[in-house]
């Protein structure tokens, strides 16, 4: 594929692997933290992937990122790439049934202040989330001590 666009010089090009799946697999450069391409242009790190959505469907609308229809971090192909929000990505994974936003939740074994999530201690709420009672009755301890203190005026008051 030639876009004609200075941004893509044949070094570009020379870094692009095309898989008879379809992706365009970048060879080059990739982060071990992200698995996302690395290429160097103009003295800058760019991210290839990006630099090819911006070349075939324009400038990203602010807050926007280069979503892969493929799910293949590496793949540069521009009818992979498209242009979306950062919920539209996570809409995307649980959709396609990368992530399971509730199994974050589920593995925890005790509270963010170290109670444990047990039978006694878990209150469960009517659309599923957990609480910790012992936080939740400390929370209120800690708001009637406030309450009776001279000079204490409700929020809402001030």
């Amino acid at each position: 594929m030639e876009f004609n666009d200075p941004r893509l010089p044949d070094r570009f090009w020379s870094k692009v692997s095309f898989d008879p799946d379809g992706c365009w697999n970048w060879t080059a450069s990739v982060s071990n933290f992200t698995g996302y391409g690395w290429y160097r242009l103009d003295g800058k790190a760019i991210n290839p992937h990006r630099l090819i959505c911006r070349v075939a469907h324009g400038e990203p609308p602010e807050k926007h990122m280069a979503l892969h229809s493929c799910d293949n971090r590496k793949c540069v192909n521009p009818e992979h790439l498209r242009w979306g929000t950062a919920r539209e990505n996570l809409q995307d994974a649980v959709d396609r049934g990368r992530l399971d936003l509730g199994a974050w939740g589920r593995a925890k074994t005790h509270c963010p202040r170290d109670h444990p999530y047990d039978e006694e201690n878990t209150y469960i709420s009517k659309s599923g989330s957990r609480a910790c009672r012992e936080c939740y009755r400390e929370h209120w301890r800690q708001w009637n001590k406030r309450r009776k203190q001279p000079g204490y005026k409700p929020r809402n008051e001030r």
